[in-house]
């Protein structure tokens, strides 16, 4: 083969690349919601796309929260959970260090800190794994007008205002994409002590996985006054800061090779 035929089969391979871009990925990269507490796509209608398509399209979206890139095997794990005729919805393991489930139409990841894990070798065993640990401890106690920290988490504590509206009382159900989102609120009736319980979350947590239920800021009440007034009622403000990248960071991080980070090369797939 020629200089000049080599040259023209390069010179097609680009423009064939810059084709399936813009026809797949970029409309894909599109809808990748890029959040503080980590990421998340709507990926109806790209379920039958092949391992290249989607190799591709979670190296921009992982490398954007600082992990290393999925392995082909958790990536064909992922093709077939979607292509699947029964039950898609659930946790799928694709990167150890970024936890990533599959929920209502959406394929959607957590920043490593959300879910804090320390390298431990499990008694009996060989090998070492990551063992998750709690940022926010069960039992703390808040107090009203204060604000506490726990890791990337910030919880703050108020009492409402006169004029609470009683459609506040009754939250809708949180959606994990809310979780992701960083910051959210809710309302719980004054009392004598305001503590983390997660045990028996109140109703506006009961549709979030359970795993996630156990990391987030759950204030209930002990001794709650009785027949509490819409006045005296408690916002709960949670707010998640894991340092959101930029647009140049995100770039950056999509030049990343598998292993380039401390984290994903001690714990890659």
């Amino acid at each position: 083969m020629c200089i000049r035929d080599s040259s023209e089969i390069g010179e097609a391979s680009v423009q064939l690349g810059s084709m399936v871009d813009s026809a797949l990925l970029e409309p894909f990269l599109e809808r990748v919601q890029h959040v503080p507490a980590g990421c998340w796509v709507d990926f109806q209608g790209f379920e039958d796309q092949p391992l290249f398509f989607w190799k591709q399209a979670l190296k921009v979206m992982v490398h954007s929260m600082r992990v290393g890139q999925v392995g082909d095997k958790a990536i064909g794990q992922l093709i077939e959970r979607l292509q699947s005729a029964g039950k898609r919805d659930g946790w799928i393991p694709l990167r150890k260090e970024s936890r990533s489930l599959v929920q209502d139409g959406r394929l959607l990841f957590f920043r490593p800190a959300f879910f804090p894990f320390a390298i431990e070798r499990a008694e009996g065993s060989r090998s070492s794994g990551p063992v998750f640990k709690l940022h926010i401890p069960e039992g703390a106690e808040l107090l009203v007008g204060s604000v506490a920290s726990f890791g990337p988490w910030t919880v703050s504590l108020e009492r409402v205002a006169d004029g609470f509206g009683p459609a506040e009382v009754e939250r809708a159900p949180l959606k994990t994409v809310e979780v992701l989102s960083g910051e959210f609120s809710y309302t719980v009736p004054a009392g004598g002590a305001y503590k983390i319980r997660r045990s028996k979350p109140p109703k506006m947590f009961r549709q979030l996985e359970r795993a996630i239920v156990e990391q987030l800021p759950v204030v209930q009440v002990e001794d709650p006054i009785q027949n509490c007034p819409e006045g005296q009622r408690i916002r709960v403000h949670c707010r998640f800061d894991d340092s959101v990248p930029t647009d140049a960071t995100r770039a950056e991080a999509a030049d990343l090779e598998p292993g380039e980070t401390g984290a994903s090369a001690e714990l890659g797939v």
